[in-house]
């Protein structure tokens, strides 16, 4: 009994703090070593100014990889940066390595 209402309870829950938040990133780009690159993730849902965005990657065949957020990187060639009053968050790349081929996403 206590397991059904703690159930009930989580699904009360979950109704209730639904949200819409949608998160749009660049299109797929194809650089070379040594390029700089710049992605964009336009939000939708919640404020820049009270929340931080993260950008994560994911290379062939690897598990994703924390890249950054605002507060520093995996990389001092990453920077990310905000357009607070346009809703969009960007990561800058510089000086392109192989190594850095990956889908990047935001979170």
């Amino acid at each position: 009994m206590e397991a059904l209402v703690f159930i009930i309870a989580l699904l009360f829950a979950f109704k209730y703090a639904h949200c819409d938040i949608t998160l749009t990133e660049s299109a797929p780009q194809m650089k070379k070593p040594g390029d700089s690159v710049r992605l964009s993730c336009k939000i939708t849902g919640f404020s820049l100014s009270s929340n931080s965005v993260h950008w994560v990657r994911q290379a062939p065949n690897k598990g994703l990889q924390w890249v950054g957020d605002y507060s520093g990187s995996s990389d001092d060639r990453f920077n990310v940066t905000e357009d607070s009053s346009n809703s969009i968050a960007y990561l800058d790349i510089t000086d392109l390595q192989s190594s850095d081929t990956a889908v990047y996403y935001c979170a």
